[in-house]
């Protein structure tokens, strides 16, 4: 038990080492939270019960979610491929314990530490928002069973996702998937009772349940004592299963194993031909990849179906939100989609260079005749960017068959305009995200993933956040300028002419931002061990 607890500390310690990058990942989907509580606020508005839950219910339950989802919130599925392709997976498997073991113990110790600070961050906010009403000492001991048992279901899930990257060879397509199963599936996003039938029948034979769904459901009551203690065996039982699953699984994958070790205007114009030419090779290199490849453009694909899933829910119940219809949101959703899917597939690169930073791989970059920043917008590349972009368009023209938008010469080329616009105002944001870097001491930078995931707050209205919020995401976090004025103004909305003629100037302030982290960024690079 020894060598378990050792693991455990290490995990413990890594995880208060790396605590920036939990930070802000926190951070980052308490941003996610914020986005469902407005929403359902503003849907309680028009509609006191929703399918058995009040708006004090559902309430209490966006922030229980947000607990049990943080928990064990650390995937392994990318360092597992990482030690795969460069070989340092046969060390794990000469230590004399279990590799399943190592990886809980050492995921165990990391969630002890993010749980820990979770607990008193959301437990603080919890008791202001909604006070000690309802909370009772029988139902906070079974909640924290529940959760305890949730978190061996999640970790258990975690494993055989991950024992996929022993054919996959890579961990894109592997992570994506579980995320999206996880997210939707276990309730984190919308009560699993407001999913229709099937669906529903569907959820209620799966374990994701069991890690948000069930222990929510406990804490706030909506399960009877005796129904919760039914749930709780019901978790028991399916970390069995996933535990024998696992061992099966293990026995298949671990044998094969192959060891790689490693995988790793005319001046406009060249440029121009060399991206060309680097990206013509990325799209080589992830062919390689092929089922990894495969699950990425099905799952990437999929997630967008239930994002698209959780918009009709939510409008199934009432007719508008902030003034806002569906297919006007949708269009929202398309605009914030198409910018993503345009830098996943042409500038993917930019989330590789904490990775080039920390390892020293950008040694080979500053040698080259080539502007750094090209290099380092073509590391990588991405297919699931054309499939996020094809499903945007067709989302686009869905919204526009059922908006009453008066199309003209000047409102097409403007559209074109603000696409493009759009696009480079997202990228500077995760760019200068991922230059800061060259001041972490972190192989990890969560900062990047943070600017991704604050754009949930981009697919709803921003009439329907406070002023605080509308202030940050007009003139902080630029997310307004990304999708709410270029479709408001669209869509003949008031108050957006304003937002529409700043956008030039907010994409002008994010290149020179832009820039300026990356010319002061390389300034102090250090090269190894920076």
């Amino acid at each position: 038990m020894k060598k378990y607890i050792s693991y455990m500390r290490c995990g413990f310690l890594e995880g208060c080492a790396y605590r920036g990058n939990f930070i802000t990942g926190m951070l980052a989907n308490f941003i996610q939270v914020a986005v469902l509580y407005y929403v359902w606020k503003s849907i309680f508005k028009y509609q006191g019960v929703v399918n058995g839950y009040t708006w004090e219910i559902m309430r209490k339950y966006v922030f229980v979610a947000f607990l049990c989802n943080s928990s064990f919130s650390f995937g392994f599925e990318m360092n597992t491929a990482k030690r795969i392709i460069k070989g340092d997976i046969i060390l794990d498997l000469l230590k004399p314990v279990p590799y399943r073991g190592m990886l809980f113990f050492r995921m165990l110790g990391t969630a002890g530490m993010e749980f820990g600070v979770t607990l008193v961050l959301v437990g603080g906010l919890y008791l202001s928002v909604n006070g000690m009403g309802g909370i009772s000492g029988g139902r906070v001991l079974l909640f924290f069973v529940s959760l305890f048992l949730g978190m061996g279901i999640k970790f258990g899930i975690q494993y055989l996702f991950s024992l996929l990257c022993f054919y996959t060879d890579n961990s894109y397509g592997v992570t994506k998937a579980r995320e999206v199963l996880t997210n939707f599936f276990s309730g984190a996003l919308l009560p699993l009772v407001m999913f229709p039938g099937v669906l529903r029948k569907v959820v209620e034979v799966l374990p994701f349940q069991g890690i948000v769904f069930t222990p929510c459901s406990i804490f706030i009551g909506t399960f009877s004592m005796e129904e919760s203690l039914w749930r709780i065996g019901g978790q028991a039982v399916w970390i069995g299963v996933l535990w024998v699953c696992g061992t099966l699984f293990w026995k298949k994958a671990s044998g094969v194993i192959s060891l790689y070790g490693g995988r790793e205007m005319r001046k406009w114009r060249h440029y121009l031909k060399m991206y060309g030419q680097i990206q013509l090779q990325n799209m080589k290199s992830l062919a390689e990849y092929r089922a990894d490849f495969l699950m990425m453009l099905f799952f990437t694909g999929f997630s967008q179906i239930c994002n698209l899933g959780v918009l009709g829910i939510i409008y199934s119940n009432i007719p508008a939100v902030g003034g806002w219809t569906l297919w006007e949101i949708l269009l929202l959703y398309s605009f914030l989609l198409f910018s993503e899917g345009c830098i996943n597939f042409f500038f993917q690169g930019t989330w590789k260079i904490a990775e080039m930073i920390n390892l020293a791989d950008l040694d080979r970059f500053l040698v080259r005749p080539l502007p750094i920043g090209l290099q380092l917008l073509t590391a990588r590349i991405d297919f699931d960017g054309l499939n996020k972009m094809g499903i945007a368009a067709a989302v686009f023209v869905l919204g526009v068959s059922h908006c009453d938008i008066r199309w003209s010469l000047w409102k097409i080329v403007c559209l074109g305009v603000f696409l493009v616009e759009c696009c480079v105002i997202r990228e500077c944001m995760i760019w200068i995200a991922s230059c800061a870097s060259f001041w972490m001491e972190s192989g990890r930078n969560s900062l990047n993933f943070f600017a991704v995931s604050i754009g949930e707050m981009a697919k709803y209205p921003l009439v329907i956040y406070p002023p605080i919020l509308q202030g940050v995401f007009a003139y902080v976090i630029p997310y307004a300028f990304v999708s709410y004025y270029p479709v408001g103004y669209l869509l003949g909305k008031s108050g957006m002419d304003g937002g529409v003629m700043a956008m030039p100037v907010v994409c002008g302030v994010m290149v020179w931002g832009a820039v300026t982290v990356m010319r002061r960024g390389i300034g102090r690079y250090e090269s190894s061990g920076n």
